[in-house]
């Protein structure tokens, strides 16, 4: 899931890890694959070149529409055993990536109360866990099924101040270009003893990629402290928390620079689609210990991410 925020994308950080996409790697790199199949891979670029050029156009049309579908396939198949977001199970990639973060916001969220803004909300996937909330309201740069207002970056939002009883805002500071102008609004719309619930990444891989909108810049991190400096002057700190330490860190790392190189080909694509039996049991032992690590890191230096509950601090 990706918004234009990056919001609630939990490794999206909220990677959070967005892959390249299954059609544009079909209808770029299938001529160049039955080119292969024809001449054998062991002859030069060019002669492959001059082969994939000859391949009828029905053809490509024809294998990308199938491998198309092998695709679709696995990911509703993957999505089926290991969960989606926000109920990533233990033997999805990302789940040492999310794991602290929906510990967290599935105590948090249940107590909000009144209306609630969702920053870089796009579909809004932490609904089922605010069940005390008036009314949820969802705001992005990005246009989604479930955005209620569409914003600009660096403008105001279209509400009123001191509408909101509370503001929810995860793994959105790192992609936003004017931080200050985000938690400007957020104090703006927030009535006077008003909660916020911020959420940002710290160690975590770069998650600028190219997409069909334009270019997804990865722009910040913010540590421990500095993820409260952003807040100190108008908010009062109720819950600051370093989630994660070196072993799902690792991991994380780990899982994620394997994912996203096996998606950088048609090739690679469809090799994981082959090795999804391996895949998932991989996943799931490389979970397991980043989770017992984890427990023995008492070092408070090696965490991936930053979770705060924020007070609003009266006039």
């Amino acid at each position: 899931m990706l918004s234009g925020y990056g919001g609630n994308v939990p490794g999206g950080v909220e990677l959070v890890v967005l892959l390249a996409s299954h059609t544009d790697i079909a209808l770029l790199g299938l001529t160049g694959i039955i080119a292969s199949v024809i001449i054998g891979p062991g002859q030069s670029a060019h002669r492959r070149s001059h082969i994939a050029a000859l391949v009828p156009r029905r053809v490509v049309v024809f294998a990308t529409d199938a491998v198309y579908k092998v695709f679709g396939v696995h990911d509703r198949v993957y999505a089926w055993i290991a969960g989606v977001h926000p109920q990533r199970r233990l033997w999805h990639f990302q789940w040492l990536s999310v794991k602290d973060l929906y510990r967290d916001l599935r105590r948090v969220l249940p107590t909000l109360r009144g209306n609630v803004l969702d920053v870089g909300c796009w579909g809004k996937p932490y609904a089922l866990w605010l069940t005390s909330a008036t009314s949820h309201v969802g705001i992005d740069i990005t246009a989604g099924e479930k955005v209620d207002y569409l914003i600009r970056e660096g403008e105001p939002w279209p509400l009123e101040s001191g509408s909101m009883q509370c503001v929810l805002c995860t793994q959105v500071l790192e992609v936003a270009r004017d931080v200050p102008h985000i938690v400007s609004e957020i104090d703006r719309v927030l009535e006077p003893g008003g909660i916020a619930v911020v959420s940002t990444p710290f160690f975590y891989n770069d998650t600028s990629l190219e997409i069909e909108r334009g270019i997804y810049k990865d722009l910040w991190r913010h540590s421990f402290y500095g993820a409260q400096a952003l807040f100190t002057e108008r908010f009062s700190i109720l819950e600051a928390r370093r989630q994660g330490a070196f072993g799902s860190t690792m991991g994380l790392l780990l899982l994620n620079c394997i994912a996203i190189s096996m998606s950088r080909s048609g090739w690679r694509q469809l090799l994981m689609v082959a090795l999804l039996p391996l895949w998932l049991p991989f996943c799931l032992a490389v979970n397991a210990v980043g989770w017992l690590i984890d427990k023995v890191d008492r070092t408070g230096l090696f965490y991936h991410n930053v979770f705060l509950v924020l007070r609003k601090k009266e006039l």
